[in-house]
């Protein structure tokens, strides 16, 4: 399976993205800090509240995700 990983994702354009992916067969993966913006985003999505610009939870996430 595809994955991808959007951060600042669960709003605007990153959640255009979002679903863009999900309609191309993606698992899609969403970071934001916004919590309640990520608990609006389908509930099929791999949903997580951590800043993009945090390099140990973005290396977490990775992790998570089987990517490192």
């Amino acid at each position: 399976m595809k994955r991808v990983l959007i951060t600042a994702g669960a709003a605007g354009i990153g959640r255009a993205m979002g679903t863009a992916f999900a309609a191309a067969g993606y698992e899609v993966w969403v970071s934001d800090v916004d919590a309640a913006a990520l608990r609006a985003c389908p509930e099929d999505w791999q949903r997580r509240e951590a800043p993009a610009d945090d390099e140990a939870a973005m290396r977490d996430l990775l992790a998570e995700m089987g990517q490192l």
